[in-house]
């Protein structure tokens, strides 16, 4: 379908669908919250009934009043598709349980700076990983120790290091990897989700910024 026009000479158009608004065009919710547009607008389509007449008389496109329940279901329906990922993401970062990732480097960290005290660039390198506590980094921390103590076994046999906790690190890297993907796959999500919502107010928006310049017009014009 083609672009909607008003007949005045108002520089605004409608976009058919939210997804032919351009990015650049969309606008976010930061001024009033979600229910306050929702009510104006149901307000709007209530009221203009009866003065649907002098709105006819300034040859108003009516379709436009007929399209804000649809719009404002479209809203409500983006909205909540935006809680949903925003509690997902809320349940999976309270799910997040590093402490003992970060207790089995940290045990790592003090082996190996005993076994590997005459490497001073390792020990300088495992100095800096006490910073690092997300899990990418506990991930790739984990995975570097596990893989430096399979590499170099003399130094640790000679402490009698227990070679088993090699796997178990291996697993945490593992597990620590799966939940910075999960974390990072959900931040996708809400990112698309708020973009969505926001094209969908946007399509609200355009409707009653049309109908707001209109009725400043008719009622201008009926009372001056």
């Amino acid at each position: 379908p083609g672009v909607q026009t008003c007949a005045l000479p108002i520089s605004e158009k409608l976009a058919p669908s939210p997804d032919d608004i351009a990015y650049k065009d969309v606008r976010s919710l930061r001024e009033m919250p979600l229910v306050y547009w929702i009510s104006e607008a149901e307000t709007c389509v209530a009221n203009m009934t009866q003065y649907k007449e002098l709105f006819d008389d300034a040859n108003f496109d009516w379709t436009i009043v007929e399209s804000i329940p649809g719009r404002i279901a479209l809203l409500r329906q983006k909205q909540a598709e935006l809680v949903a990922v925003m509690k997902e993401k809320k349940e999976a970062d309270s799910n997040i349980h590093t402490a003992e990732a970060i207790e089995l480097r940290d045990k790592f960290i003090h082996t190996f700076r005993f076994a590997f005290e005459h490497e001073k660039k390792f020990v300088r390198q495992l100095a800096r990983m006490h910073r690092k506590t997300s899990p990418v980094f506990l991930e790739g921390d984990l995975s570097y120790l596990a893989s430096a103590g399979r590499k170099h076994p003399k130094e640790l046999e000679d402490i009698k290091f227990d070679f088993s906790l090699l796997k178990v690190a291996e697993k945490a890297a593992k597990e620590m990897q799966d939940l910075y993907l999960h974390r990072h796959g959900l931040r996708m999500d809400l990112t698309s989700a708020t973009y969505a919502r926001n094209r969908a107010f946007t399509y609200l928006w355009q409707a009653m910024n049309i109908i707001r310049k209109y009725g400043k017009f008719v009622f201008d014009r009926k009372d001056p």
